[in-house]
């Protein structure tokens, strides 16, 4: 997709101008970039264009009120993540929802112009679009991509977006790998492959959980319920993810917040946190070189031997021998 102005004028406003200092931590070593000063503020548009995928990240920094119209010069399904800021639009075929930071989804974008009004502020969304091809080529070898990609056709004649799904540790992992990647080449293709699929699963496993929770719609402050369990995932923490803070955090009290959470997943807060925390730590040995201190660290345990007591029980094996297996 192409930003847009003006409908009638489709041309991005602005002089290219070199990348301020300030701008470079927001790019990515595979990106061709684009920087522009506009009346309304500033722009960083970075993209990489293959034959079967294409990946655009936006940044704006806006100083005045302005409306945007993101364009497409032919029909392309885009998977969005809304990195920073809520974004207001009306979609082509859809009509007028909120871009909400946080969440991602998946949309069959026909031609034409969309429009996105922008305040004051930052912000930043990365989106990826797929190939009609390469998504067939991916439903014939994975059977979820190709269940995924017949919701998205049975959700678009009837003109209905798909369901939105909140970005988790996991999801929030592959993005960071997939902006920071730093090879060239067939290698940056296959890298991209790797993490577009992972995406594309993690999307596809975050509906199906969304389907199973809408079940429990009747259950009392459902919404709240759901947001606690997002604000859990998106970086489980034994130490602050105890019912005490989540009660202040959400401003609810910490009965109302077990009997609900319970009510709706069928495993307590506590507990809930615990195991999201062990499978965290699960990914992180298996998906980087970090130490078990550096992890149990970032997961909110004391010591690496706390985290180690608490796997073990878990799992019946030990982070390190975990570690020394998928090494060896």
């Amino acid at each position: 997709m192409m930003l847009a102005y003006h409908p009638t004028h489709p041309e991005f406003p602005g002089e290219e101008k070199p990348l301020p200092a300030d701008w470079l931590r927001y790019t990515s070593p595979w990106s061709k970039t684009s920087f522009r000063k506009q009346e309304f503020g500033s722009t960083l548009i970075q993209e990489l264009v293959t034959p079967a995928f294409a990946l655009f990240i936006w940044r704006l920094h806006i100083e005045e009120e302005v409306r945007l119209y993101p364009s497409a010069d032919k029909p392309t399904i885009a998977l969005q993540f809304t990195l920073g800021g809520d974004i207001p639009c009306k979609l082509t075929g859809f009509g007028e929802k909120l871009l909400q930071k946080g969440n991602y989804e998946m949309f069959y974008v026909p031609i034409g112009y969309n429009e996105a009004w922008f305040e004051r502020g930052e912000y930043e969304s990365l989106h990826i679009e797929l190939r009609t091809q390469y998504l067939e080529e991916l439903a014939a070898v994975r059977p979820e991509i190709k269940d995924l990609v017949t919701r998205l056709l049975s959700a678009s004649s009837k003109g209905l977006p798909m369901a939105v799904a909140h970005t988790n540790y996991i999801t929030g992992a592959v993005l960071q790998n997939l902006r920071t990647c730093d090879k060239k080449g067939p290698a940056l293709q296959l890298e991209m492959h790797k993490y577009i699929l992972e995406l594309l699963c993690e999307y596809l496993s975050a509906i199906l959980q969304k389907e199973e929770e809408e079940k429990g719609r009747d259950i009392p402050h459902h919404a709240l319920i759901i947001s606690v369990k997002n604000y859990i995932l998106l970086a489980p923490d034994i130490h602050q993810h105890n019912v005490k803070d989540l009660a202040r955090h959400f401003r609810v009290s910490e009965t109302l917040l077990k009997r609900g959470f319970k009510a709706l997943f069928g495993v307590g807060v506590s507990e809930f946190v615990r195991l999201q925390v062990l499978a965290r730590t699960q990914y992180l040995l298996a998906t980087t070189n970090r130490t078990v201190e550096d992890i149990s660290q970032e997961v909110g345990y004391s010591s690496r031997e706390a985290l180690e007591r608490s796997f073990k029980k878990q799992y019946g094996f030990s982070p390190s021998n975990l570690r020394t297996d998928l090494n060896g």
